[in-house]
């Protein structure tokens, strides 16, 4: 299709998605018409109905507008590339949808009734907020008791936070040797990278960024925050790699339930205006996206339930030169570890909350102007060649964050919480900013010979010396000068890491 598209052979195009050629053709016809023959379709089998053929989302096939005059082009270098191509009907100006199968017609549309005459379904959607608890308040709050250095251990072993070579090396992300930023950073392939860079092409050093975000137990306590946070967490792992904040899209990826329940839907309907809302607050568009709704089970009981609200948001962007990108592991011992944005007491839907065997407190929340601003500082340094590594702040807050890059480093760090931009204070202090959930943050490593031109970079925003990088491969956290937090071992902290892959 690119060759194609190159040579001007095509007027319009689309994939047969949901409802096949149905909305497929439906959608090119729009404002013009088209006459259909169905038996033209290629078939797997015979004997398939024509609604069959008509509605069928068999993957991998695309619909094009192709003029007449260009048609043997196309189909020479359709020949070339060994892809099938049939002609199916013709574009008319009758504003007409007519399917026929032989000489039967099978479908006869007005379009504008298609597109704009069908009623549009009108359903109640309710959403009434979940009451929230401040974490380590009277009660069962997440941080009371807590053993820092078992439950960093514990987090590492999530099958959330835990290796996932088990999956990833079943897969080939080598293919014609354009992997810049691979699934594991490090010299051994050992640390969990925050994105995937590609180089398409291997003339150009120019190349692709590719990132994730996702959290669903921020949605059980606030979908609107889980979009918001899942939108931030694409694009902050997009910036630790070296990718352009404002030179990039996202795509949202709905998994839902049963969406005829007024409070479902409302779930739904909240998440989706975090999604527009943050999209707009980041000035990144949306260019495609895909839902799948009422996903439900049948229990042992008999009763039907609904799957968890979730919401996957993907991040694209363009690298100009990928050879300035940045790894998340840990590079020389003296280096100086910085931590970018402020960490809070937001303990709802944390990892370390399910360790500790509870949830309650605040879902983090997104500052978009403060996350954007740190964005472009992160960047702009990185250009500079100022950042050694960074990584961003996720599942498991800060602790989980330096261990992963001890670990993909094969180095120890020394880290002092009571630093830590906007440090919070009180009861259980350490613990508190060691695994809160805060959006916005990044763990960066910098010479010290670049730590002064690097603070005056991020001027007024939340940045601060936080530790430094030991050459012994142990990690000493201390909550205040002289009081340690944890102190594990990084062989320790990669058998923990490992042990969910290594045991499937």
């Amino acid at each position: 299709m690119l060759r194609a598209r190159d040579a001007g052979l095509y007027r319009a195009v689309t994939d047969c998605g949901a409802g096949g050629f149905s909305s497929a053709v439906g959608e090119l016809a729009d404002g013009a018409g088209a006459r259909i023959q169905l038996e033209n379709a290629p078939l797997k089998y015979a004997g398939l109905a024509p609604w069959e053929i008509w509605l069928s989302e068999s993957q991998e096939r695309m619909v094009a507008a192709v003029p007449e005059k260009d048609l043997d082009a196309f189909r020479k270098i359709c020949g070339i590339e060994d892809v099938e191509c049939s002609v199916i009907g013709t574009f008319s100006s009758d504003n007409r949808l007519k399917v026929y199968h032989g000489e039967e017609m099978v479908c006869d549309l007005d379009l504008d009734f298609l597109h704009r005459g069908i009623p549009r379904v009108r359903k109640e959607a309710v959403w009434r907020p979940r009451p929230a608890r401040p974490a380590g308040s009277s009660g069962a709050g997440p941080v009371r008791g807590a053993d820092a250095g078992r439950a960093l251990e514990r987090l590492l072993a999530h099958p959330n936070i835990g290796s996932k070579k088990w999956v990833v090396r079943q897969y080939d992300h080598e293919v014609q040797g354009g992997s810049v930023v691979k699934p594991f950073a490090g010299a051994g392939g050992e640390g969990p990278s925050d994105a995937a860079v590609v180089r398409p092409d291997l003339d150009s050093w120019k190349g692709l960024v590719l990132s994730n975000g996702i959290n669903p137990f921020y949605g059980e306590i606030d979908p609107y925050w889980m979009a918001a946070n899942a939108v931030e967490e694409a694009l902050r792992n997009l910036v630790a790699v070296g990718g352009d904040p404002d030179l990039c899209a996202i795509l949202d990826n709905f998994c839902w339930g049963d969406v005829s329940d007024p409070s479902i839907l409302g779930d739904l309907v909240r998440c989706a205006r975090g999604c527009y809302d943050f999209s707009k607050g980041f000035g990144t568009p949306f260019i495609s996206g895909k839902d799948s709704l009422n996903n439900t089970w049948r229990g042992p009981d008999g009763k039907i339930s609904s799957i968890p609200g979730t919401l996957l948001i993907s991040a694209i962007g363009v690298i100009d030169d990928v050879r300035k990108c940045v790894t998340m592991d840990l590079k020389r011992p003296g280096n100086r570890i910085l931590l970018a944005g402020e960490t809070r007491d937001e303990f709802g839907g944390s990892h370390f909350g399910l360790v500790a065997g509870n949830v309650s407190g605040e879902v983090p929340k997104v500052d978009a102007g403060t996350s954007l601003a740190l964005m472009r500082a992160i960047r702009s340094a990185m250009g500079k060649g100022w950042i050694e590594s960074c990584h961003d702040l996720s599942e498991g807050g800060l602790a989980v964050a330096l261990a992963e890059m001890c670990i993909a480093g094969n180095l120890g760090a020394d880290a002092d919480l009571a630093k830590a931009p906007g440090p919070l204070s009180g009861k259980n202090a350490g613990i508190r900013t060691a695994f809160s959930e805060s959006a916005g943050r990044w763990l960066i490593e910098v010479s010290p010979a670049n730590l002064a031109g690097l603070k005056k970079h991020f001027r007024s925003l939340p940045l601060a010396a936080i530790g430094s990088v030991t050459r012994a491969p142990v990690l000493k956290v201390r909550s205040a000068p002289g009081k340690t937090l944890l102190r594990l071992k990084v062989a320790d902290m990669k058998r923990s890491w490992n042990s969910f892959s290594e045991a499937r």
